[in-house]
């Protein structure tokens, strides 16, 4: 896999949002699938605990908190002004959606972020969006998809003194806030790899909706990060987050850095399936 950066994305998206914030493009609703029926390539490229409860509980799922909601306005919100989503379609019976499309770049994720930018690898900051991409590759017949990235901060982590001893000290100038491009090619051998994984991972989960068992811990421990256990709308109902129920409890919630995704990535993601 390949990592290019695009300049022209990053201006396309930003000149998007231009034409919203100036009347000239209408920004569509955002809209999100409550139910989420069915099982979703995201369901298998994030926690599958989550995933579980989602299913097994239906419209009895636990309102979203106030953390919640905000962290899907920082995200699905912010998307909608840089690219327009696409129509979904159904492969191997997993819903997928492209984020967007744009005739002269291809099809786009967009991703938001507060970690450090300066150093940022796309290919090896958070396997599980790779997953997906790869995954989105698959669904659409694709060998290429773009990653665009909203760094929330700019580099100001990179000022902070654990990023400093981490990466290095960095010589760029302070940028507040950020958006950056890539374009991601990969091998049909890592595209057909990885779909290989999705599909195991959806034979088990599957077999933990109609067993009503929850996924293995090691499954959910090679795929999450412990910031996320933190905001999980389920945390009072895994049975490895609720103390009263459950003999897991996350540690405290501190900065992820790039090296500790690459650990995770390290370890094949659980070796491929958990």
């Amino acid at each position: 896999m390949k990592a290019t950066p695009n300049l022209e994305l990053a201006t396309t998206c930003i000149n998007r949002a231009r034409g919203i914030l100036g009347g000239k493009i209408d920004l569509p609703a955002v809209h999100y699938d409550g139910d989420r029926t069915g099982i979703h390539l995201s369901d298998l490229t994030s926690c599958p605990a989550s995933a579980y409860y989602q299913k097994i509980l239906g419209k009895d799922v636990p309102p979203n908190s106030d953390t919640n909601i905000l962290h899907f306005v920082k995200g699905r919100g912010l998307e909608r002004f840089f690219a327009e989503e696409q129509e979904g379609i159904i492969v191997d019976d997993i819903s997928c959606t492209a984020d967007g499309f744009y005739p002269e770049h291809g099809y786009l994720e967009i991703k938001t972020t507060a970690e450090q930018m300066d150093f940022f690898d796309p290919l090896t900051a958070h396997p599980e969006w790779i997953e997906r991409i790869l995954g989105y590759c698959t669904a659409y017949n694709q060998t290429y998809w773009n990653l665009v990235v909203f760094f929330l901060v700019g580099n100001m982590p990179n000022r902070l003194w654990w990023n400093i001893k981490e990466f290095g000290k960095s010589t760029e100038p302070y940028v507040g806030i950020a958006l950056k491009a890539w374009r991601l090619s990969f091998s049909e051998a890592e595209i057909t790899e990885n779909w290989d994984m999705i599909l195991v991972r959806k034979l088990k989960l599957e077999a933990c909706i109609k067993n009503n068992t929850p996924p293995s811990k090691e499954w959910i421990d090679n795929v999450v990060q412990e910031w996320q256990h933190k905001i999980c709308r389920f945390k009072n109902t895994c049975i490895y987050l609720h103390k009263n129920d459950g003999n897991y409890e996350p540690l405290n919630c501190h900065w992820i850095t790039q090296s500790e995704n690459t650990i995770k990535s390290n370890k094949k993601r659980g070796e491929k399936n958990g």
